[in-house]
């Protein structure tokens, strides 16, 4: 009975010795896939990356892990791994564009817009692409008044929206409001 009882174990779990590192990657990453359209991009981000241990040679998988990485807020692995991707197969499309997904999360606007820009030459008709270009660009335009703050600018600081003051101001990029300063509860100035 234990016989029967590890041949079926063994056929329930492909990572029996006798299957091959390409039937043990396909059944990672499609456990993975299966992961991430449940939700679960943790678990999805082990298989990938399990996955990726047998075969570190599959754009597919450094994408799938990048898309996982992004949905945990982890930008900087989502970089890096569609950063992988784009290395190994040149105009994969879905790579270019998790790679400016997650360098727009990172504040690198400009290298998001090359990024953008090189996943709509790949595929002109790419919607999210062209969403994330014109959002791009309207974070840019609303951005361009900070552009220029400095001790000696000229731009009204009232003129920069208030998430970009507030923003910037976190980022030690201007002063603190001073005593006699407005403060909403949230802790930002108020117009």
């Amino acid at each position: 009975m234990s016989l029967s009882l590890t041949h079926t174990h063994r056929a329930a779990h492909p990572e029996a010795e006798e299957l091959t590192p390409e039937a043990r990657v396909a059944y990672k990453k499609e456990q993975g896939n299966a992961s991430f359209k449940a939700g679960d991009f943790q678990q999805a981000a082990v298989l990938y990356t399990e996955a990726l241990l047998i075969n570190d040679k599959d754009h597919a998988l450094f994408s799938n892990r990048a898309a996982a990485f992004l949905k945990l807020g982890q930008a900087q692995k989502a970089l890096e791994d569609a950063d992988a991707c784009v290395g190994l197969k040149e105009d994969f499309v879905k790579g270019h564009f998790r790679r400016a997904v997650a360098l727009i999360a990172l504040d690198r606007f400009q290298q998001a817009g090359e990024a953008l820009a090189l996943t709509l030459r790949l595929d002109p008709n790419n919607k999210e692409a062209a969403a994330s270009m014109q959002m791009l660009q309207a974070k840019a335009a609303a951005l361009a008044p900070l552009a220029n703050l400095n001790t000696s600018s000229t731009v009204p600081l009232a003129e920069a929206p208030a998430w970009a003051r507030a923003r910037a101001q976190a980022r030690g990029m201007l002063p603190s409001p001073g005593p006699g300063d407005a403060v909403c509860a949230s802790g930002f100035g108020v117009e």
